[in-house]
């Protein structure tokens, strides 16, 4: 598996329809929470064959404590039973990338992963 970012091509969801995505994922925002901290990545946009990410999301990790904002840049592979949404942080950051499947069938978030710096992984559940 490559993991090196895709350029992503703004102006293309100027240029699609909405029915060019997935149902579920056309300016999508996805929110969970792990213990007391809570992750929203957003807008996500999927086009319905998966091919290309269209949109560079904006990730927020935060607690009762703390608020922080990432910057990403996103990859996506297509696989038998659904899409892997990857959101690499960009720079130097407490969270280096977060991994979100896509249910082709269920067309909605299946599992996820947050890859933290210190080598911790934590498992989210929708």
């Amino acid at each position: 598996m490559d993991d090196k970012p895709l350029k992503v091509k703004h102006q293309a969801i100027s240029k699609s329809k909405k029915s060019d995505f997935m149902s579920n994922f056309y300016n999508r925002k996805i929110s969970t929470s792990f213990g007391d901290k809570k992750l929203d990545v957003y807008p996500i946009y999927i086009y319905e064959n998966g091919k290309q990410p269209i949109s560079n999301p904006t990730l927020l990790l935060q607690n009762k404590k703390k608020k922080l904002r990432f910057q990403t840049t996103v990859n996506t592979y297509r696989g038998t039973k659904g899409i892997l949404y990857r959101i690499f942080v960009n720079g130097k950051k407490e969270v280096s990338c977060v991994d979100l499947v896509i249910s082709y069938e269920e067309d909605k978030l299946s599992y996820g992963r947050i890859y933290m710096k210190n080598k911790k992984e934590l498992v989210l559940k929708p």
